[in-house]
């Protein structure tokens, strides 16, 4: 099936830049997105919205308790 196979590989992409921290993976979501016009507008927003609360808790857990070199997550 086509479309889990671009599903499967969306989920694999969203999991490689996962570990490159938080913008990259921003900008994964933000062209997924873009790509998937049936999630609806007011979804999109939502989970948009959702997304940068949640990098917005973790950096700053990130910046209280593991501030490693200069900065960066390990």
């Amino acid at each position: 099936n086509y479309r889990t196979l671009t599903l499967d590989r969306k989920k694999y992409e969203a999991a490689k830049t996962l570990r490159l921290g938080p913008s990259p993976m921003l900008r994964e979501h933000s062209r997924f997105v873009r790509n998937h016009s049936c999630f609806g507008m007011e979804t999109t927003k939502y989970l948009t919205k959702l997304l940068g609360l949640i990098l917005d808790q973790f950096s700053q857990v990130c910046e209280n308790s593991c501030y490693i070199n200069s900065g960066r997550i390990l």
